[in-house]
């Protein structure tokens, strides 16, 4: 990594983060796709996952929901956009709800289609210029998915 001088390996490379010792709320997604997926169903069965209510379903709904006619964005979750280019991908639903890592990661989450699209990236390897265009990557992959899914 330029900033560092060097390899960053198994810690948090967003400054912010890193400079907060590793923990806080804007860094992104850090996990792997089997947990991530997990937290997925979770979110799309408002709150229950596996038999057991984690979150109250009121709780989801208002994270992840429009907060305010300022922003999209609801507590914690980012929303794909109403007008213009999302990473989302233009396929996703208006109730779609996801995040975004520093890395390239991402999550959406579609309530309307019933299905995440999860992408764990690493445009900063070999340097952060390698993945300039995450973000038309990030809609592509979604579209890709959201197609894919044929409906009977």
């Amino acid at each position: 990594d330029g900033y560092w001088g060097g390899l960053v390996q198994a810690k948090v490379n967003d400054e912010r983060a890193y400079f907060m010792d590793g923990v806080a709320g804007h860094a992104g997604l850090f996990s792997n796709a089997f947990d991530l997926a997990k937290f997925a169903t979770l979110l799309l069965n408002k709150g229950t996952y596996a038999g057991k209510e984690y979150f109250k379903p009121e709780t989801v709904e208002l994270f992840t929901s429009k907060q305010s006619d300022l922003s999209g964005r609801g507590f914690g979750f980012d929303r794909k956009s109403e007008t213009g280019f999302t990473s989302a991908g233009q396929l996703a639903s208006k109730d779609t709800f996801g995040h975004l890592g520093f890395t390239g990661t991402s999550m959406w989450i579609d309530r309307t289609k019933n299905m995440a699209v999860i992408l764990l990236t690493n445009r900063t390897y070999p340097s952060r210029n390698y993945g300039k265009r995450i973000s038309r990557i990030r809609a592509a992959v979604a579209d890709a998915a959201f197609s894919s899914i044929v409906e009977y």
